[in-house]
């Protein structure tokens, strides 16, 4: 009994790390179904507006909505305004039409996706440009996923993380033990040379995974001749806290994120210029690549990071086995129709930084709702009290 006891009380811990649901076909629908998400200039001149944004958010699982508003206070409404702000440049515009692609296939078809828990994910500005990239970094394949990580859908485009503020990890977070997991299965076979795979190699499993740490370590995967120092302190190429890291190559990157990983260090990432007022902790150990995305050449330098099987669960690299970072169990811990129904919405939030939160009046019930608390929030609301239901 005892035994029954901890595993269930284990089971509904690692399923409870992440939300699954589908997408769906909103009152908005024929919106997203009317944008051109073709021809470039069209869609600038017609459809880089608030409302068609709105529509894009609209199809969104509708539990995943819940949890926008509920950890970052964002809704379609607003998630749109903040996307048609940073929506500046042709790849910005690229980015936006490929998600619509997908979105409206997904939305048609109610696919279904999966996300980590966003009480603990940073506000989306903080780390990636824009709302999208974020909401896009954490859809992962409910097949795929493993707790709150696991497999991207590769046909989505992810976000790119900010370049400008430095990306800090600190030894208990979900990110760092997934990190933990997958350094030792990078390395190469024992009896060869290298002390790591090879490079396009590390590159493509790094780049199936969900989330912005995968992101940020693509960036640092390069050849050693595309690394330079940009930063407006001194580079140095030992591992030293308080300063920028700069490797000589991927192996001594992967060396260095080791030894944070092993020694339970803070680590952070600056893909760009950081500013002196945004610098990191002088106990923090970060690494810095000269520059956060790579350019034309060394995409085909590295080669293509998208070649997959058609209709393949797992990438064709894995098809065979599932060393050098794949997931261990490609099942998954998956509950098909998991709506929240064991989620507490009346739990207060963990960081409570976050804007509009502090006028909220908690109204009693689950967030199914019923008449009781229905008309309990009717109530307040005609009176001009803002409530979380």
């Amino acid at each position: 009994m005892l035994l029954t006891w901890v595993f269930s009380s284990l089971l509904t811990r690692l399923v409870s790390a992440h939300w699954c649901g589908r997408f769906q076909q909103s009152a908005l629908i024929f919106l997203l179904d009317s944008i051109d998400a073709q021809d470039e200039r069209s869609f600038v001149a017609q459809y880089d507006s608030p409302i068609h944004y709105e529509a894009l958010f609209s199809v969104l699982p509708r539990e995943m909505l819940k949890e926008i508003v509920y950890a970052w206070n964002l809704n379609p409404y607003s998630l749109s305004h903040d996307l048609h702000a940073s929506t500046n440049s042709p790849a910005r515009f690229r980015f936006v039409q490929r998600t619509i692609q997908w979105y409206r296939n997904a939305a048609h078809t109610r696919r279904q996706v999966c996300w980590p828990s966003l009480d603990v994910i940073a506000y989306p500005f903080a780390r990636h440009k824009d709302v999208l990239g974020t909401i896009n970094n954490f859809l992962l394949d409910p097949l795929l996923v493993e707790d709150n990580m696991g497999f991207r859908h590769l046909d989505l485009p992810p976000g790119e993380p900010r370049d400008d503020v430095p990306i800090c990890f600190g030894p208990d977070q979900n990110e760092t033990r997934w990190l933990e997991q997958r350094l030792p299965l990078w390395m190469a076979i024992p009896g060869t040379p290298e002390s790591y795979a090879q490079l396009h190699v590390i590159r493509r499993v790094v780049n199936t995974w969900g989330g912005i740490l995968p992101r940020l370590i693509l960036a640092m995967l390069k050849e050693k001749e595309l690394y330079f120092c940009e930063q407006r302190a001194r580079c140095v190429r030992n591992y030293i806290p308080g300063k920028p890291i700069l490797p000589t190559s991927y192996t001594a990157f992967l060396d260095f994120l080791r030894r944070a990983v092993d020694r339970k260090h803070v680590f952070c990432f600056a893909l760009g210029k950081i500013e002196r007022s945004r610098l990191p902790d002088p106990d923090y150990y970060w690494f810095v690549s000269g520059e956060g995305q790579l350019t034309e050449r060394e995409r085909q330098l590295f080669g293509s990071l998208a070649e997959w099987k058609e209709d393949a669960l797992v990438p064709a690299e894995l098809a065979e086995t599932t060393a050098i970072g794949g997931p261990q169990n490609l099942k998954g811990r998956f509950e098909g129709e998991n709506y929240y129904s064991h989620r507490k919405w009346d739990q207060p939030l963990v960081d409570e930084h976050y804007p509009g939160r502090s006028g909220w009046v908690k109204v009693g019930g689950s967030s199914q709702g019923g008449s009781a608390t229905a008309a309990e929030a009717q109530d307040k609301l005609r009176s001009g009290v803002e409530v979380e239901v």
